[in-house]
């Protein structure tokens, strides 16, 4: 065992609140906020029909057909609660889990769950999607299923070392694909308000997959990179995140702990994690190495769940009075008992 391995927890201890604040501020907003109102309004269609067929029976026929189209293409979801309105890609919305029922599952619920309320969803255009449940008030567990049937993406905790239980999901959609969005319970005693958030991102440009479930994941160089990734500065880590990178996506084998770090680095190196669809900085690490891997070098840590899509990212520390640097590194990754 490497002796700063008793100094893990440690490494993480600025993921603060503050993080989840920042990703907050973040966060896209639809031009209008909406609430979502009780299922019992989907009688007012039903109500506003009247009207309608009362006018001119030929008039009447031709908007209700225009919809057909749209509606149906593809099928929407049966297991919903609420749905939401066509060429949805922005939205926030609010609603409450303490009524709900307890009729869905998911790979990273720990225990059998907890009430649950289903948006049903068609995707309007091919893209990158984050859906969220920042501003909740309670423990969230987010998953999005294929119609009612296979799970697509799963998130319990997005920062479990902050004690923030919210949670976030990256995917990747189609147009015209019909999804269910469940925001579930950890537990029978997680209920309560919810704050859904969606919206759509850009899939970060790699440079290059890992396939390899553990140990070393990437050997190369910065050298001759393009600097991709810029993002407000925090902890040790300056701003805009350092000069030239290199972008690494991997997914996680099983859910854990995990420990990524940098060795035989010959230049000063910036670590950091982000999700698949936007450039925001989750976690950094910008420990003050020397050429020649002298000195720390860069560590993170986190919990993630099974399947989940990271992006690490390598960059050379650019400071005040010196150009960014680049060089030769090689990332590694192992899972941990939980911190």
């Amino acid at each position: 065992m490497r002796p700063w391995l008793l100094l893990l927890p440690l490494s993480a201890c600025w993921l603060s609140q503050d993080v989840v604040e920042a990703r907050k501020a973040d966060l896209p907003r639809p031009e209008q906020e909406t609430d979502v109102e009780p299922p019992d309004e989907s009688d007012t269609p039903e109500e506003s029909d009247t009207p309608e067929e009362s006018d001119t029976p030929g008039e009447s026929d031709t908007p209700e057909e225009s919809d057909t189209p749209e509606e149906s293409d593809t099928p929407l979801p049966v297991c919903h609660d609420y749905e939401l309105p066509p060429g949805t890609s922005t939205t926030e919305l609010g609603a409450n889990t303490t009524e709900a029922g307890d009729d869905h599952l998911a790979s990273c619920l720990g225990f059998t769950g907890g009430p649950d309320l289903v948006w049903s969803w068609l995707v309007p255009a091919d893209g990158c999607y984050v859906v969220s449940t920042l501003g909740s008030d309670f423990d969230t567990v987010l998953y999005l299923l294929d119609a009612c049937d296979e799970e697509l993406v799963c998130n319990d905790d997005l920062l479990k070392q902050s004690n923030n239980f919210e949670s976030e999901v990256h995917v990747e959609l189609i147009r015209g694909q019909a999804v269910s969005i469940v925001v579930d319970g950890y537990d029978a005693n997680s209920y309560g308000e919810v704050v859904l958030n969606m919206w759509e991102g850009e899939h970060l440009p790699v440079d290059h997959v890992a396939r390899a479930a553990s140990g070393q994941l990437y050997a190369g160089s910065t050298r001759g990179q393009d600097d991709t990734i810029h993002f407000n500065g925090f902890g040790a880590c300056p701003e805009g995140g350092g000069g030239k990178d290199l972008l690494i996506e991997w997914t996680t084998p099983l859910a854990g702990y995990w420990h990524f770090w940098l060795e035989d680095t010959d230049f000063d190196a910036v670590l950091s994690l982000h999700r698949m669809c936007d450039s925001f900085a989750f976690m950094c690490d910008d420990a003050p190495s020397l050429p020649g891997g002298i000195g720390p070098q860069d560590e993170l840590s986190i919990t993630l769940d099974e399947g989940e899509t990271i992006v690490l990212r390598v960059a050379g520390h650019e400071g005040a009075l010196l150009p960014a640097q680049a060089g030769a590194f090689e990332l590694h990754a192992e899972a941990l008992p939980e911190f």
